[in-house]
């Protein structure tokens, strides 16, 4: 029982921490509900509503990867030396949605007489 113990404790020495505040650039503002995740691995999270966040991993150095929808992908290098707090500024990025046309194609008799043939054959039969 002594041992099990004893390498419990152990391996929570290569247990770190990063924690961290993502802000908007612009504004100084937390941004809330962003993914943060450690790329490569499972490790990840959601913001809080403050933009703090807080994640635990036995892997350093590793890339933290910030992402929202309404901002720039943003990435930072994690060592031994930024680990005490990091504070994250997102770029604001606009997402440009060309114009687009739709026209409508009525091809129904087309696709009517393409089932006919494949589905019920070519006879008279088919046609009654």
């Amino acid at each position: 029982m002594l041992v099990y113990a004893l390498s419990v404790s152990g391996s929570d020495i290569n247990i770190h921490r990063i924690k961290g505040i993502v802000l908007n650039q612009e504004t100084g503002k937390p941004i809330p509900m962003a993914e943060v995740f450690i790329s490569g691995t499972t490790y990840g999270s959601i913001i809080n509503e403050k933009g703090e966040f807080g994640l635990k991993t036995r892997y350093l150095p590793c890339q933290l990867v910030v992402s929202h929808i309404s901002y720039a992908p943003f990435s930072i290098l994690i060592d031994l030396e930024t680990l005490t707090f990091v504070t994250i500024k997102l770029v604001p990025y606009e997402h440009e949605i060309r114009e687009i046309s739709i026209e409508a194609m009525n091809l129904r008799k087309e696709n009517l007489e393409l089932f006919r043939q494949a589905f019920l054959g070519m006879d008279e039969i088919a046609y009654a």
